[in-house]
């Protein structure tokens, strides 16, 4: 048997290769990786001991040192930013000088100056991708804001082959324009669930009350995913019957929880806290609307996930959120920040069954004509790496996702 061609990853995620990863894509382009390269994966590590020489097939390298998503500040995260680059380069080109690799590969901007470096010595091609490029179409070159997107700025810089972009609606591709690397950008779109479908009696298996509208919100509770609004926007419903499910754990969550509270608010909130991807399905099934409040973009997976599911979304109208979700019916926008125009909008659907089904049945023929599915964007993921790597024919050409 001959044996496998050698991949090099670098990212910041030490959970990536385990079978537990959250994000569906990346699991499938995990075990499709796996399949057809000799996998070894650099990050970093508070206790490199921890970990095993080798897990689920891939080999463990891990780095001790503070991962470089875990800033609490631009100027904490720019003194820490060289030493966590520096790290990774350096554990990476140890393997370099002892093994053969036929491509190094870098999940997220957070790795992209050590992957480009590499690319560069070593003379293996080089491939990033980028998960969203942070709201660069209202970036302001300040010293401050040029400091928290750091690493986003290197990525756009660094010399590698390809560049591979989620389509958030962020503006990856504006950027790769303006940037002149066209050549070698590669949208990615968002995908939706492959094996979903509307789960019934979904509020009975989750011991949900069945006279009430639902609001379902899932996200990451930081500081960054528009969350400060929340309790304004359920101020402005405290009239309309209600239950809202939160799915998702994060920093900001001690800080809803009090100023829900101090509104008189808290009852009307159920934390749910983390939920299993694989467990989610019946947790949209069961709510009446979505809300979108990420500031950042409104093209974010759980939309996808509620619209391919016939949950229709209240959204900021933000970027180019719209062409990313190919203007999908099940969205009702809303001008940035306009929280009482939000509000009314998700009152007057929660009083209109009719228009909400009517939504909710065109969201779900949109999403699957519009959305590929995870395991699709994650063949087409493989499919690029592999022709940059000279395993399979043709260029991996720069393409519309």
């Amino acid at each position: 048997m001959s044996e496998k061609p050698r991949l090099l990853l670098l990212t910041p995620w030490p959970g990536e290769w385990r079978r537990s990863e959250p994000n569906p894509v990346t699991r499938y382009a995990m075990r499709y990786l796996r399949e057809r390269f000799e996998m070894h994966l650099v990050f970093p590590a508070r206790n490199p001991r921890a970990f095993a020489p080798v897990e689920n097939g891939y080999f463990l390298h891990p780095v001790q040192g503070l991962p470089a998503t875990e800033r609490p500040g631009p100027w904490p995260h720019l003194w820490r930013f060289p030493s966590y680059a520096w790290r990774l380069y350096r554990a990476g080109h140890r393997l370099l000088r002892q093994k053969r690799f036929r491509l190094i590969l870098g999940y997220s901007g957070f790795v992209a100056l050590p992957v480009g470096a590499l690319g560069r010595v070593s003379g293996v091609p080089a491939v990033l991708k980028l998960f969203g490029v942070v709201r660069f179409l209202e970036f302001r070159p300040t010293p401050r804001s040029i400091l928290a997107n750091l690493e986003h700025l290197l990525a756009y810089r660094v010399p590698v082959q390809r560049l591979l972009v989620v389509n958030d609606g962020t503006g990856g591709r504006t950027l790769a324009r303006k940037y002149g690397i066209l050549h070698r950008f590669v949208e990615i779109p968002q995908p939706r669930p492959e094996n979903w479908h509307r789960v019934p009696n979904a509020r009975q298996r989750l011991g949900l009350p069945e006279d009430l509208p639902i609001l379902l919100l899932v996200s990451r509770l930081d500081h960054f995913k528009g969350l400060h609004l929340l309790p304004a926007v359920l101020e402005r419903l405290r009239e309309v019957p209600l239950l809202l499910l939160v799915v998702g754990t994060g920093p900001l969550e001690p800080r809803l929880r009090r100023e829900l509270g101090d509104r008189g608010l808290l009852s009307r909130v159920r934390f749910l806290g983390y939920v299993p991807h694989e467990e989610l399905a019946p947790v949209y099934s069961a709510a009446d609307l979505y809300l979108g409040l990420a500031d950042l973009s409104t093209c974010t997976r759980p939309v996808v996930e509620a619209l391919s599911l016939g949950v229709p979304v209240v959204a900021w109208d933000l970027l180019e959120s719209r062409p990313c979700l190919g203007n999908s019916p099940g969205v009702v926008w809303v001008p940035p920040g306009q929280v009482d125009r939000f509000a009314e909008e998700v009152a007057a659907l929660l009083k209109d069954p009719e228009r909400r089904q009517h939504l909710g049945h065109q969201a779900k023929v949109h999403a699957r004509r519009h959305f590929p599915t995870e395991r699709e964007v994650a063949l087409r993921e493989v499919r690029i790496l592999e022709e940059v790597a000279g395993l399979v024919p043709g260029p991996a050409a720069a393409r519309p996702g």
